[in-house]
């Protein structure tokens, strides 16, 4: 698993295995070129220097090298067989491939349930014996600022706080989904127990009530929620429909700016008078 790093190359497969976030936060970069997320990482170290001082010699692979020249032409080319395949989608042989190669992977023919105490029995040692308090997703929304930032986990109710300025997201992430339900966005990446229960620990204060939780173990709920924005067709759609809004919005303003008339000797003069009227 190699990433490059501020024009530098490493090999971070052992660290899969001990990063904090699991391994699809480096799994996210493989093979690419990581310099922009990883410089804006917020610590009391630089993260610009850090693999300088605590990287070991033998992870680093070398300098990146200058890009070999493309051809304009193979190049526009392998862009429209990409937008092609976004508008077709995959045919039959490839979708029967792939759920052959599924069936193939343990604990890939089912699908796995979203829910928490599921899959981490630990997190109900936690909430044993307490009497959370209930809140509804309204009060939740109330909460959306920098000193109070609530957010919905799984039904569950943080105050995160104390996450401010140690995420490794960093603190705009947290603050665009403050007073949200957030349970989708988070079960993205492979949190571990260990992080999931120091969560309910520090930052646990409440839970949904009870008409307005969601089943995330309900087998239509997870299909839901595993199948949504996966259509590359839909999201392509929708972005093409901002950009034509985005050029009909210009092109309105360009032949408004262009087509307007100065104003009459006449109308400025009676302008000026009101003015000096006021």
């Amino acid at each position: 698993c190699w990433v490059a790093l501020n024009g530098t190359v490493y090999d971070l497969s052992d660290f899969l295995l001990h990063h904090p976030e699991q391994r699809n936060a480096i799994l996210a970069w493989a093979g690419r070129d990581a310099s922009a997320v990883w410089n804006k990482i917020p610590g009391r170290f630089p993260s610009a220097n850090w693999m300088d001082f605590f990287m070991r010699p033998e992870a680093r692979m070398g300098e990146v090298g200058p890009e070999p020249p493309v051809d304009p032409k193979m190049a526009q080319i392998r862009r429209l067989q990409d937008e092609l395949w976004k508008l077709e989608g995959p045919s039959a042989e490839e979708i029967q491939a792939a759920k052959a190669a599924a069936q193939k992977v343990p604990g890939t023919a089912a699908m796995e349930p979203l829910g928490e105490e599921t899959r981490f029995p630990k997190l109900k040692e936690i909430t044993a014996g307490k009497e959370l308090p209930f809140f509804s997703r309204a009060e939740v929304a109330k909460h959306t600022s920098a000193e109070e930032p609530y957010m919905i986990i799984h039904n569950k109710v943080y105050n995160l706080k104390s996450l401010m300025g140690s995420h490794p997201g960093g603190d705009d992430i947290l603050l665009s989904r403050a007073g949200t339900d957030a349970t989708k966005d988070f079960e993205v990446f492979e949190h571990s127990e260990k992080a999931r229960v120091q969560r309910d620990r520090d930052m646990l204060v409440g839970q949904l009530l009870p008409a307005e939780a969601t089943d995330w173990n309900a087998e239509a709920t997870v299909a839901q929620v595993a199948g949504e924005e996966r259509s590359e067709t839909g999201r392509y759609l929708r972005y093409k429909a901002y950009d034509v809004a985005i050029g009909a919005l210009s092109w309105y303003l360009y032949k408004t700016l262009q087509n307007r008339k100065p104003l009459s000797q006449f109308t400025y003069s009676r302008a000026l008078r009101h003015l000096h009227l006021i």
